[in-house]
């Protein structure tokens, strides 16, 4: 059975722990890395500190390098990026020394300006939610509507084992009868009415006990009471008490055969377990996905907003010049141009924010966050990308122990394999050994009969043999069996079939992730080249020795630079997850542990109405 247990979630709380008991599935002790810290809020925000969360990945060896330092820590940008461009100072070298990169923290804890949620709605707030990675998981374990269909099968399995088990439960069968006769007399005399009929009453009373058998067959206890009332003959008490049994010999008889329910039984509810946790593994790839990929957003917002408030600075700059005759009127409109289409960039980013917004909402499924509110979801938890070394053999080794879906087809041929057993049983000819004796007592009265039954003077009892032997060898039996085999065979190349795959995954997920580690450092040189070329042309600007659009287009370079930056190290953090899920470890990677527990589910999966979640 699986159970859940959940912490409390909301804007302002982390999840402490999550436990998902589940039947003999330990989570492997192989090797253990640290996942995701959240961001420490400032003292102006009250969030509990994120929980570190456990991925064991086997073959993993941090390598002794020091992650370099992400180009965000470097510098962090002055008072002056969070001033509306009328409120920006004149430019001049110290002010223009440093651009902030594209994977700095987000000031989630600062207030955003209108102009920054939207410039062509000045002043238009949205409510905001502080969320961290460990949040969004927590909301989406306890909300998600397919992780709670999937957990509805466990519990319709684990009442199909109990149907099983009860299967060989004794039952108590009674019949109570009243015959009454009245004939014609072949005795009475000819014409005398006081003859002319004959009368009888019979009462039956039997009430029997049985006792299926696990071997196939099945034992019977009668008694039978019978009191009999003829016209001119005294009343007739008959009592008797015997022990009968049925037992199958070939066909249908041994613990194998009639024991098999109840082993399918167990290894349909394991099997629904072992989808459930599965189901819980999507969700929590999906939660990592949304998460790092609203992170972006957000993040790749900022990029163009600052590449915005840059060319309205350029457009400053370029009045002046153009003012004191140091550079062409035309460079204003160029620069005019340049403002006009990096707002459109902004507005275009904005609108992507929101829709990664209901896509996390989507997947956590927040009764008091629903996918249509207007809530702004600001990520807490920032990205901590480090350099990994892999053992890819270990790798493939542990996803192969571990892996859901092979778990699952371990099942299904353990399933099959019982189903071959039955189906060759049925094939045997039907052989039955029947047996049945009792004891009989008759008297006029009732205790005259007992007392006869107890005397065991009396007595009666039978054995025999039945036999039926299909006469073309049971040829749909055969059949059955050769389908069950068939089956069985299918199911191992599934098997072998998901090995192959999930040899590729494992193996395409490690490439992914070192590639994304290369490009986060190939970038940040990127980004470093592309501003100190973006500082000196903008000097040469101010000296009128260069063009506007020159200025502009190396502007864009940098944005440009930025930006993969940030695609790296996004891709990098979801390359992560996906390599959890490919070794089967997302449980330990999203910080939840499952324990072997018996006891019903802890969250009542009562029927939703239509509409929201509920809490």
């Amino acid at each position: 059975m699986l159970a859940l247990s959940w912490s409390a979630f909301g804007c302002q709380q982390n999840v402490a722990r999550h436990v998902i008991p589940l039947k003999n599935h330990d989570p492997p002790a192989a090797v253990a890395a640290s996942a995701d810290n959240g961001a420490k809020p400032q003292s102006d925000v009250v969030a509990a500190p994120p929980v570190a969360a456990a991925i064991t990945l086997a073959g993993y060896q941090a390598t002794s390098e020091q992650p370099p330092t992400l180009s965000s820590e470097a510098e962090l940008p002055d008072d002056s990026a969070s001033k509306t461009p009328n409120e920006l100072p004149e430019p001049d070298a110290a002010s223009t020394k440093r651009v902030p990169p594209a994977v700095e923290q987000l000031g989630v804890n600062k207030p955003r300006s209108p102009e920054q949620i939207d410039p062509g709605k000045i002043g238009q707030l949205r409510p905001s939610v502080l969320l961290s990675i460990q949040d969004s998981r927590a909301a989406a374990l306890q909300g998600n509507l397919d992780l709670r269909i999937a957990q509805v099968l466990p519990r319709i399995t684990a009442q199909g084992i109990r149907e099983q088990n009860w299967r060989f439960e004794p039952f108590l069968t009674g019949t109570f009868s009243r015959d009454e006769v009245n004939l014609p007399s072949a005795l009475a005399p000819s014409g005398s009415r006081q003859f002319s009929n004959l009368a009888s009453v019979s009462d039956v009373v039997r009430p029997t006990l049985n006792f299926p058998s696990p071997t196939g067959g099945t034992f019977t206890i009668l008694d039978t009471y019978n009191r009999s009332a003829i016209d001119f003959l005294p009343t007739i008490f008959d009592q008797s008490f015997g022990f009968g049994m049925q037992q199958e010999l070939l066909r249908g008889g041994g613990f194998t055969v009639n024991l098999a329910p109840i082993r399918v039984a167990r290894l349909e509810n394991a099997a629904a377990d072992a989808n459930a946790r599965l189901a819980s593994i999507v969700v929590l790839a999906a939660v990592e996905q949304a998460y790092w990929l609203l992170y972006g957003a957000r993040q790749q917002t900022d990029i163009f907003q600052r590449q915005l408030e840059l060319a309205e600075e350029q457009l400053r700059m370029a009045q002046r010049l153009a003012d004191a005759k140091v550079v062409a009127r035309i460079e204003t409109l160029r620069a005019e141009s340049g403002v006009a289409l990096r707002r459109g960039a902004v507005i275009v980013a904005q609108t992507d924010v929101r829709l990664r917004e209901r896509d996390l909402k989507q997947v956590m499924q927040r009764f008091d966050m629903p996918v249509e509110s207007f809530t702004e979801i600001v990520p807490l938890t920032s990205p901590r990308p480090t350099p990994v070394n892999f053992d890819r053999a270990g790798l493939e080794s542990f996803a192969f122990a571990n892996r859901m879906e092979l778990r699952e087809n371990a099942y299904r041929l353990d399933i099959n394999a019982i189903a071959i057993e039955v189906a060759r049983n049925g094939v045997l000819p039907q052989v039955q050994f029947n047996f049945f004796s009792r004891l009989l007592g008759t008297g006029t009265t009732s205790g005259s009969s007992a007392a006869q039954l107890r005397s065991n003077d009396y007595n009666e009892w039978f054995a025999g043999l039945s036999a039926s032997v299909p006469l073309a060898a049971n040829q749909s039996a055969i059949a059955r069996v050769r389908q069950t085999e068939l089956a069985q065979s299918r199911v191992r190349i599934l098997r072998r079939q998901l090995e192959v795959a999930i040899g590729k995954e494992v193996n395409d997920a490690v490439d992914r992730l070192e590639q994304n580690w290369r490009r986060i450092l190939a970038a940040r040189q990127a980004v470093d080249a592309a501003r100190r070329a973006f500082q000196a042309e903008r000097r040469l600007f101010e000296l009128g020795q260069r063009a506007g659009d020159l200025v502009l287009d190396a502007a864009s370079r940098l944005r440009d630079a930025e930006l993969q930056e940030l695609f790296a190290v996004v891709d990098y953090m979801i390359a992560r997850a996906q390599l959890a899920v490919a070794t089967g470890s997302m449980i330990g990677y999203g910080g939840v542990e499952w324990v072997a527990n018996d006891a019903p589910a802890s969250v009542p999966l009562e029927l939703i109405p239509p509409g929201r979640p509920q809490p």
